[in-house]
């Protein structure tokens, strides 16, 4: 790790408070940045997030090999006669826009701080970042290309972050704040969306806001083709799909009382229809799992919550477990006992 860029003026101390029987820290967000516009997007998530949640952001900007990759500048270039000076120049670059990255952020009012992590890969740095500060939130932005600081460090860090991130997408605005915002989740009744559908209803306990859960699922044949002349394959296909509606409806009802639940039948790629179905819905942003899949629900592949990253105009908040009590995106479920606290199912 090398220096701090800066540090905020307010919220430097560890702050605590309580939730239920549970002392917890503020929560800390760490926000990744590359120092581009796409990066600036993110930073603009964070603050949104901050803002809502509570605690601290902490910024902090990769250093290494792939993390400056592209040449100098020409100017610069001409001006270094030795590598090192062209890696001094760089790195006075990256430390002039990582401090005007702080200043934005502390004039949002928003506590934060800025340091440099070294890694031997962007994603490396920051799952060290993650692993010594330990946020509750990862929030990263992702360029229009899948190269490059995000891309494939969104995927890496996907797979292997400690923690819920957050992915702002390339073009348009980051909400001001997530009170109030409207959350589609994807389901297909693993474990792993489980995480993701009581991370929603956490949010919204928190902050208000509605949540509609969505399942997609490949049309059975059945749709448009009379009873009597429906195959048995074709109809035991069909009345799965009726149970798992009935099903996904019992389960945002249980873990989100008040939630819309919606099973879309489609025969495009998941996380094309989600994001179909995000636009459609007015959402603000879209929740999902990493992995899983159970009967004729097709959704939370890892690879499709990566489709999903790279496709979707609206910020993606990604959940690999059930989040653990202390962090904001915990929400105990309405039949946890005193000794379930923190447990998956």
């Amino acid at each position: 790790m090398l220096h701090e860029a800066g540090t905020g003026v307010a919220g430097q101390g560890k702050e605590s408070r309580t939730q239920g029987d549970h002392e917890m820290e503020e929560p800390l967000i760490l926000c990744a940045t590359d120092l581009s516009d796409e990066g600036d997007r993110a930073i603009d998530l964070a603050i949104a997030a901050t803002r809502s949640l509570g605690g601290r952001l902490a910024l902090v900007h990769a250093v290494g090999p792939e993390a400056h990759a592209d040449d100098a500048p020409a100017a610069i270039s001409a001006a270094a006669d030795t590598l090192e000076d062209r890696l001094s120049a760089r790195r006075e670059r990256a430390e002039r826009g990582l401090e005007a990255a702080r200043a934005r952020v502390e004039g949002s009012g928003v506590a934060v701080t800025a340091r440099f992590f070294e890694g031997t890969t962007p994603a490396d740095a920051i799952l060290k970042a993650a692993e010594e500060l330990e946020p509750a939130l990862l929030v990263l932005g992702r360029r229009h290309r899948d190269t490059g600081f995000v891309g494939k460090t969104v995927d890496q860090i996907s797979r292997k972050g400690p923690c819920p991130m957050f992915v702002a997408p390339p073009d348009g605005e980051a909400p001001q704040s997530l009170a109030g915002a409207h959350w589609v989740v994807g389901a297909d009744f693993s474990d792993h969306a489980l995480g993701a559908i009581r991370a929603a209803r956490a949010l919204i306990a928190k902050l208000g806001g509605e949540v509609t859960v969505v399942a997609v699922v490949s049309p059975s044949g059945a749709e448009d083709v009379p009873y009597e002349e429906q195959t048995p394959q074709t109809a035991l296909r069909e009345q799965s799909i009726l149970e798992q509606e009935a099903e996904l409806s019992a389960l945002a009802e249980r873990e989100v009382p008040g939630a819309a639940a919606l099973t879309v039948r489609s025969i495009d790629r998941p996380s094309v229809t989600l994001d179909r179905v995000a636009s459609e819905q007015g959402a603000d942003a879209i929740i999902v799992g990493t992995h899983g899949r159970k009967g004729v629900v097709r959704f939370i592949l890892g690879s499709t919550a990566e489709r999903l990253l790279r496709i979707s105009r609206r910020p993606v908040l990604v959940v690999r477990d059930c989040p653990m009590v202390g962090s904001p995106f915990y929400a105990a479920p309405e039949t946890e006992g005193p000794g379930d606290a923190g447990t998956d199912d």
